[in-house]
């Protein structure tokens, strides 16, 4: 179902190596370095990204991480993530829906370029300046339905 994609599932890392001031993850969907996701190729629909894998707390979406992602359809990312860097969602042709609660505090550019079937993004406390409003070129067909929420929590 539906709902059994939304969790990671358990499993044994491939490689986990720690060094001065950095803790390495490595397993068939992510490759995560000092709390940034540097690649997924996973093929989970739903996720909801946890605020740590194997005890490493995500705090970063690095470049081009998702990019062209096949299968993602919706995520929620956790309140530990601070940013989000450059078109690490593009090309995610069939990414719906992404929240992002938190302190977001950068959006790098083109980061839902070509997500033609975006239609959902909230985002919470994190003013947009021009050049990261431009995350979004080419995110979702022009239509009605297209919803950017920007929340800002005081």
């Amino acid at each position: 179902t539906e709902e059994q994609g939304n969790a990671l599932p358990e499993k044994k890392p491939q490689c986990v190596t720690e060094g001065v001031n950095m803790k390495q993850y490595m397993d068939d969907a992510f490759v995560i370095i000092s709390g940034t996701i540097l690649d997924y190729s996973g093929h989970l629909p739903v996720m909801n990204l946890p605020e740590r894998i194997a005890d490493i707390e995500i705090s970063r979406i690095g470049d081009g991480s998702f990019k062209d992602s096949a299968t993602l359809r919706s995520i929620v990312l956790p309140p530990t993530i601070k940013e989000i860097g450059c078109r690490a969602f593009e090309g995610c042709h069939e990414l719906t829906s992404i929240s992002v609660p938190g302190d977001l505090s950068h959006v790098g550019p083109s980061v839902f370029r070509n997500c033609r079937a975006l239609r959902d993004v909230t985002i919470y406390d994190l003013e947009l300046t021009a050049d990261e409003y431009q995350a979004f070129k080419n995110a979702g067909k022009r239509s009605s339905r297209n919803r950017l929420v920007m929340v800002n929590l005081l």
